[in-house]
């Protein structure tokens, strides 16, 4: 089964489906967690700075078994939602075109991770919403730090690209990616084995050559 990752950072946030171990199709979109920060100063008439931290202190995503507590939380949402309806219906339309055109097969899971996604019950608000098992991802399980460190990283999810280009670094997390379509990897291959072929034919042609002279010869 397939499983989507949603990498959601500041500016450009991605939608990969991965099946089997191997990445099948990556597509960026436009909304990333600025947008909900940009909408929340516009509504509220603050700053980008000021909205930031409100979303991080008091931005809650109601789900269907909750209600919005007070009128501060309500109007924070609202400013939020037609944005996460937008991110719901990328997702939906990634999962569609997997399926249709890539025929693909059922999706397994969604992954979350990255700094736009620290909304407290984003996940449980689309879980409900895309009746798709919530997995968010922590890269400090096999890492033994401080519980002082740990306490300082309240979403640890936000931290899986710099884990991931770490062990690049350590050479734990060799890429085998190649996102070039079919064809163009298949032209590219026959590029580098060009000499191979050349030289396997002027060896037959050899070959040819001098069988032929030894018969001509008898």
């Amino acid at each position: 089964k397939a499983k989507v990752i949603i990498d959601m950072g500041a500016e450009s946030p991605d939608i990969t489906i991965f099946e089997n171990g191997a990445i099948t199709m990556i597509r960026p979109i436009t909304l990333g967690g600025d947008n909900l920060t940009q909408a929340l100063a516009r509504t509220l008439n603050i700053d980008f700075l000021e909205a930031e931290k409100i979303k991080a202190r008091e931005a809650v995503v109601p789900i269907a078994e909750r209600a919005v507590e007070n009128e501060q939380e309500r109007k924070i949402f609202e400013a939020m939602r037609p944005l996460l309806e937008e991110l719901l219906d990328e997702i939906r339309r990634s999962i569609g075109y997997y399926r249709s055109q890539l025929r693909g097969g059922a999706i397994e899971s969604l992954i979350l991770t990255g700094g736009g996604l620290q909304l407290k019950n984003i996940d449980k608000f689309m879980e409900a919403n895309l009746r798709l098992k919530i997995e968010k991802p922590d890269p400090f399980t096999r890492i033994h730090l401080p519980v002082e460190m740990l306490s300082k990283f309240p979403e640890p999810s936000t931290f899986n690209v710099a884990m991931g280009l770490g062990l690049r670094l350590l050479g734990e997390g060799e890429v085998k990616i190649n996102l070039l379509p079919a064809p163009i990897i298949q032209r590219v291959e026959f590029r580098k084995k060009r000499p191979l072929f050349i030289l396997s034919f002027a060896l037959v042609l050899l070959s040819v050559l001098v069988y032929a002279g030894i018969i001509t010869q008898r």
